[in-house]
């Protein structure tokens, strides 16, 4: 035990200082990295810098454009070529803007400003190329009065559609120093200043000392590095190629990072842009001292989850040694270990296309209770069995609980998974001819893997989700967990959110599907039913809400609600002397598992509003007598003592034993619409209608058939003996109020 415990430690260390040498050497590289990352951030920091002010520049120029050019149209709008006329107008825009001067230019180049000045400037570029239309802005030039650095906007001077000559004005290339500042970044430490393609300083911002103080930013720069020379001189060749781009130059023995951008509608102008890298050095020292004291907290911890992670593993092992992982009753898999093969599974086949299947056998509890817990273990034996048997390589299954059962599968498309779990139902099922259990079904749910998914039980929850979706779908075998499944449970959320202020409004209403005579044809009695009438989504169909209430209880509620409306009513009727026919009203068998609950419910109710029970039929589905068969029969016992009729409901929909019909306290059998249709397509089905019939009526019990739509259908049922019936033939489900004005005391 001790050497163990030598040789684990030593395997630790060996392990860490592996490790710490292996993020050492990752946090250098990282580091390295990091450098060259933030040396790229920087650059394109300052170029953003650059090309913001080039930008803001050039919207300057061309905000000055748009002016010039409303200034021509005005002039080409006077009645008259007056030149005095609009030299006058141009010395009030001279006041009232930042023109050093304006002017008028005649087509012979004579120049004459606001403040006097005359002088020829035919041969000048700025002049011609406006005579020729352009609108343009001039390289800098020394004003001949102030002798300060100018730009001179010119634009065509238009009249009568031809060019009489041209509109200048004299800016103080000073002015665009502001625009320079406004946009200095990091923190206000970069410089920049507008140079042309020669070096020239034209435009520095009162930041940019170092630069603005020489005329050329060229000037005395020499450096006996070749690295630097060779910055140098591709600077220089970038500006006369028109390039744009980022150096790092050395200025009055400085490293500095420059960005330069042109302008575009200043001829052979940039925008220089500098920061010093000093500056850019004590940020990046600072950020890459926290990335090294970040690397070193990292590498604690690692060292520390190693150890946790040994321990773990211990624990583990220990576990693994506690717990069987072989299930009890089919020697499989049990669900802890099925969760644990597939995580390694899913985690090295990362590549891999799976779906998790899950499946049980519909009402199991019938097979056991009826046939015993020996034959429904044999049935889940033989379950595991066929799945050992079928499933292949990087797939498997387990036994989750009673009859479920969960299978990881490979997923290749819907419709080869479908046709696989036929195959692997069809195996299964093939039990029935050894046992002697009649025809069980499974429902499926299935889910495919999403390979971002990691938590292995959501995905079980999903499947789960599916397969209780399917055991509602008698079109397929299987339900996909899928965006229908999600959105429907969103619904089905939105429903639970109102379902119980929509009760207290009442926003759920009874209709009445009458009950008929065959041979005398007049309704003998009701049904009732319920309708949901929201207020936006307008009536709501009973199979969007009636099931949902069954699983989360709230059809307690509705049932209850729905007994006392019908009480209600035959209470009104009464005091009308109105024509008195029972009414019957569908009993959950989520309402039966509380018997003496209910029980008092319902004998509160008839007592408050004076009726008797023979006025009530209470009716319960074959279903749920399976399901919970001794319950049932105990509640049906008390309902029947009270004097309600009991009315067995679809009738032939399971797995229907006459017997039940000798053993439950029960007055009415309701055949099942898909049992009554049988008869279209098979003369055995008329036989089975016409014996469950005369069965029935010798052991004293009435039998209602539903569904009954055609008068066919009417005369076969009224030939074997069964002379009620309800269906379309008849009438539909109606409020309440068309139920008594056509069938309790009908106008004719």
């Amino acid at each position: 035990m001790a050497n163990r415990k030598k040789k684990v430690l030593l395997r630790i260390i060996i392990t860490s200082v592996i490790i710490f040498i292996l993020i050492s050497s990752g946090f250098v590289i990282c580091i390295k990295s990091v450098k060259i990352l933030l040396n790229e951030g920087n650059e394109a920091t300052i170029t953003e810098i650059s090309d913001k002010n080039a930008i803001v520049v050039e919207d300057k120029i061309k905000g000055t454009f748009d002016y010039m050019k409303c200034i021509s149209n005005i002039f080409s709008q006077q009645s008259t070529f007056d030149i005095d006329s609009m030299l006058s107008f141009l010395k009030t825009e001279t006041e009232r803007t930042s023109f050093l001067r304006m002017g008028i230019i005649n087509s012979e180049g004579i120049l004459k400003s606001t403040d006097n000045i005359s002088l020829n400037v035919s041969n000048t570029d700025y002049f011609n190329r406006a005579m020729n239309g352009d609108t343009i802005i001039s390289r800098e030039v020394i004003d001949t009065t102030t002798k300060e650095k100018v730009f001179i906007y010119t634009t065509p001077l238009l009249y009568d559609g031809a060019i009489k000559g041209v509109i200048y004005g004299t800016v103080l290339c000073d002015n665009m120093e502001e625009i320079l500042l406004s946009n200095a970044g990091f923190e206000g430490k970069v410089k920049s200043c507008i140079i042309d393609k020669d070096g020239n300083i034209v435009v520095g911002a009162k930041n940019s000392k170092e630069v603005v103080e020489r005329e050329n930013i060229f000037t005395n720069e020499k450096s006996n590095e070749e690295s630097d020379k060779t910055e140098l001189e591709n600077f220089k060749q970038d500006l006369i190629s028109g390039n744009e781009g980022t150096r790092v130059l050395e200025i009055n023995g400085k490293k500095s990072l420059f960005s330069y951008s042109k302008v575009e509608n200043l001829q052979d102008h940039y925008v220089l842009s500098q920061i010093e890298q000093s500056i850019i050095s004590d940020k990046d020292n600072h950020i890459r001292s926290m990335m090294i004291l970040l690397g070193s907290f990292i590498s604690i911890i690692f060292v520390m989850l190693l150890i946790y992670i040994n321990e773990y593993r211990n624990k583990k092992e220990k576990l693994i040694k506690d717990i069987a992982f072989v299930d009890d009753i089919t020697g499989g898999k049990t669900l802890m270990k099925f969760k644990m093969d597939i995580k390694e599974l899913l985690s090295n086949n990362k590549n891999g296309s799976y779906a998790l299947v899950e499946f049980d056998i519909n009402r199991f509890k019938i097979i056991n209770d009826i046939w015993g817990y020996k034959t429904g273990n044999l049935l889940l034996k033989h379950i595991s069995e066929v799945l050992e048997e079928k499933l292949c390589f990087n797939e498997m299954f387990c036994r989750v609980r009673d009859d479920l059962f969960i299978m990881l599968l490979n997923y290749s498309n819907y419709k080869d998974m479908l046709e696989r779990l036929k195959v692997l139902d069809n195996d299964i099922r093939f039990f029935e001819k050894r046992e002697p259990i009649p025809n069980f079904t499974l429902s499926y749910g299935a889910y495919v893997i999403d390979e971002s998914e990691a938590d292995i039980q959501k995905m079980i929850d999903n499947t789960a989700l599916a397969r209780e979706t399917s055991k509602n779908n008698c079109n397929s075998i299987i339900a996909f967990y899928d965006t229908k499944l999600q959105n429907k449970l969103i619904k089905q959320k939105q429903i639970e959110d109102v379902m119980h202020s929509a009760l207290i409004s009442g926003e759920f209403e009874v209709y009445l599907q009458p009950k008929y005579d065959i041979k005398l044809g007049v309704s003998i009695g009701a049904e009732a039913l319920v309708r949901w009438r929201h207020p936006t989504r307008g009536l709501i169909s009973p199979i969007n809400f009636i099931p949902l209430f069954e699983k989360n209880g709230f059809i307690v509620n509705l049932d209850m609600f729905i007994f006392e409306q019908v009480c209600i009513k035959l209470n009104e009727w009464k005091g009308k002397e109105s024509r008195l026919v029972p009414i019957s009203v569908n009993i959950s068998r989520v309402n039966l598992k509380n018997v003496e609950y209910f029980i008092k419910n319902i004998t509160r109710i008839f007592d408050k509003y004076d009726i008797s029970p023979s006025l009530i039929e209470i009716e319960i589905t074959e279903s749920a007598v399976f399901d919970d068969y001794e319950n049932i029969f105990e509640a049906l016992s008390k309902l029947k003592e009270i004097g309600f009729s009991i009315s067995l409901d679809d009738f032939g929909t399971g797995f229907s034993s006459l017997n039940i019909l000798k053993d439950l306290p029960i007055d009415i059998i309701k055949l099942d619409r898909e049992f009554l249709n049988s008869k279209d397509s098979s003369k055995k089905g008329e036989i089975v209608i016409e014996n469950i019939v005369r069965m029935a009526n010798e052991l004293d019990l009435t039998v209602i058939c539903e569904g009954v739509e055609t008068h066919e259908q009417a005369e076969f049922l009224n030939k074997v003996g069964c002379n009620r019936a309800q269906g379309y033939l008849y009438a539909r489900p109606m409020p309440v109020r068309d139920f008594e004005e056509t069938e309790l005391w009908p106008k004719s």
